[in-house]
């Protein structure tokens, strides 16, 4: 069954614009492919880093926002605009996921080590949250399983599960990635699942359909983003990525409508725009590179703290403004906070359990 939604018009526009124009379409899609072949990045990237960082606090901004809706009748145009403005983040995401997808697999046993070092860092975190908040709500055995492997204990954990099935078939796309036809070839299959509710999920498993172009499109632009700063960024890609972003935000103007995550061009046009700026930016949003080093913590503890602090705020504050001002500013704070702190624990249980490999990281 194909829908054909609002949401999904105010995504083709653009789509369409871009594609057909081919000045347009080069900047956005095409890199050189000498790039491609990199792989030198053994420090972490300040600029993935900071893109992480802003993803994250938009991401906060995102929930702070459902749960306005959900605890308030109320229903600010304005809100239904900062939303969609603000849903960069999940393509940012998984955009990043897919640059720090190793070039090339040398052998079968790199293969396994990859995939050990996404249960360290995601899984095992993932995990032990989701335990301890369906243990807290005295889920039974059966549930706690089905929530570690659909992500239905907390709403944005669906994420985690999308981007472990990306992280299971990356070592099998690195050569294919480095082609722009399989970049359109993603881009044609999440958008065809975009158009087919079934392909969202099987008996609530959530798949990657949707979210593999923003992956690979990270893949087949790695070698790009990991080497040094383009300068020809800023005149060649700067222009046509605002014009995907403004055709995207006409869209929205034009056809009012509530907005998620499958936003290709928005998506790729906001991170196109950042790298371009970045020059610029890059020491007023420093700060924003030690919350995207923390992002996991912060991701899985911060839709529960929001919550939390709109049961306890709504009661007491009864102007709707008012409210969503002391939530976006205590709530944000709060959530970094916090998510840094179980980071910081998790640290200390894990090199006491694991000593000989925590010193190996360090």
């Amino acid at each position: 069954m194909i829908v054909f939604s609002y949401e999904v018009l105010t995504i083709t526009i653009p789509l369409i614009v871009i594609i057909v124009i081919p000045r347009l379409k080069n900047a956005l899609f095409l890199f050189p492919s000498h790039h491609n072949q990199r792989d030198k990045q053994r420090t972490r990237n300040q600029f993935l880093d900071i893109a992480r960082g802003i993803a994250m606090l938009a991401v906060i901004g995102i929930h702070v926002i459902h749960f306005f809706y959900y605890f308030n009748p109320f229903d600010p145009l304005f809100l239904t605009i900062s939303n969609n403005l603000l849903r960069f983040a999940m393509p940012f995401f998984f955009i990043i996921s897919g640059i720090l997808v190793p070039a090339q697999f040398k052998d079968t046993k790199t293969i396994p080590h990859y995939y050990y070092k996404k249960i360290t860092t995601l899984f095992i975190p993932y995990l032990c949250v989701t335990v301890i908040y369906d243990l807290s709500i005295e889920k039974n055995p059966i549930t706690i399983i089905t929530d570690i492997l659909t992500g239905n204990a907390v709403l944005p954990y669906y994420f985690i599960v999308v981007l472990f099935q990306l992280f299971l078939i990356a070592p099998f796309l690195t050569r294919l990635s480095r082609h722009t036809w399989f970049v359109f070839t993603a881009l044609f299959i999440s958008f065809s699942s975009l158009l087919i509710p079934p392909t969202w999920d099987i008996y609530g498993f959530p798949l990657f359909l949707q979210y593999l172009f923003f992956f690979v499109y990270g893949m087949h632009s790695r070698g790009y983003f990991l080497s040094a700063y383009h300068r020809n960024a800023y005149t060649t890609r700067l222009i046509p990525a605002l014009v995907g972003l403004t055709l995207s935000v006409i869209s929205w103007i034009v056809i009012p409508v509530y907005s998620y995550n499958s936003q290709f061009i928005y998506g790729i046009s906001a991170f196109l725009i950042f790298y371009a700026l970045y020059p610029f930016l890059k020491n007023t949003l420093y700060f924003c590179a030690y919350i995207g080093a923390k992002t996991v913590w912060i991701y899985l503890t911060h839709f529960g703290m929001l919550f939390a602090l709109f049961a306890i705020f709504t009661p007491i504050i009864k102007n709707p403004i008012e409210l969503f001002t002391i939530i976006a500013l205590f709530g944000t704070a709060t959530s970094l906070i916090f998510g840094f702190l179980c980071e910081y624990l998790f640290t200390i249980v894990s090199s006491l359990l694991y000593p000989i490999q925590s010193k190996s990281q360090t």
